[in-house]
């Protein structure tokens, strides 16, 4: 029952983040851009191993 009461409460409590979501992309959306903190995502010569050794796709 205590799981059951646990989900009750989240329905009964649910609240959508629409706002905050949106907020949120608007203070992230230049560094993601950039790729600023996950530079492995947008440098792929400098980070993947295949593109500094192509002979080793066979």
């Amino acid at each position: 029952m205590k799981i059951l009461d646990q989900a009750f409460e989240a329905v009964r409590t649910f609240a959508p983040m629409g706002a905050r979501v949106t907020a949120l992309l608007a203070r992230t959306r230049q560094a993601a851009a950039k790729g600023q903190y996950e530079r492995y995502k947008t440098t792929t010569t400098r980070n993947d191993s295949t593109a500094m050794n192509p002979a080793g796709l066979g």
